[in-house]
């Protein structure tokens, strides 16, 4: 008896690592490839890391990715940052909001991405991992629930405090932004991941 169930347990342990592993290969979802998450490990994006990049050189990287006019409009937003649109959306509905503050050194200190696509927290995982926890990440408009990674952190709408507190999210709440930072967040109170909620 404890033999089958060893065998059992190596085919079913088999079988989840082979859908793991076909998951994985499949392609990035359009909303999701738009936003070049795995061009680089965090906390570098699509090649503008933290502490690292000079502030002058984002611009240029932006438009290096984003520059073919036949699939993106890039506009300059208010508050110095860059809006990159889709052509094929006509009416502009799916954009990718990016501002960045320089160090005193003048390298890239914080770059924050945003998107008005359908983004999930089931999305950044898919991309970034699980995360080492959540907290409560304070932005200009207060406290925001997020999820927290060495130097990234995920801001989350949907997900009320309490249950941040608890070290979990649900599957569906959505990413409002995505911090990309020299600040290392293990510095922060945060709860240690604990999974999601679960109905």
């Amino acid at each position: 008896m404890p033999r089958l169930a060893a065998i059992l347990t190596l085919i079913l342990s088999l079988c989840i690592g082979l859908v793991i592993f076909l998951a994985r290969q499949q392609p990035l979802p359009p909303r999701l490839a738009m936003l070049h998450l795995t061009d680089c490990a965090p906390p570098c994006w699509i090649g503008i890391t933290p502490g690292v990049t000079p502030a002058d050189q984002v611009k240029a990287r932006i438009q290096a990715v984003y520059g073919d006019t036949s699939a993106y409009i890039i506009a300059v937003n208010e508050s110095n940052g860059l809006v990159i649109s889709r052509v094929d959306d006509p009416q502009y509905a799916t954009a990718i909001t990016v501002q960045w503050l320089s160090t005193a050194q003048h390298t890239v200190e914080w770059l924050d991405v945003s998107s008005s696509a359908d983004l999930n927290v089931t999305d950044i995982f898919v991309v970034l991992g699980i995360p080492l926890g959540t907290a409560t990440h304070l932005s200009t408009g207060g406290g925001v629930p997020a999820l927290l990674y060495k130097n990234t952190v995920v801001d989350v709408w949907n997900s009320p405090n309490e249950q941040l507190l608890t070290g979990k999210v649900d599957l569906h709440d959505k990413v409002a932004a995505i911090a990309f930072s020299i600040d290392d967040y293990y510095r922060f109170p945060f709860v240690r991941w604990r999974g999601f909620n679960m109905p």
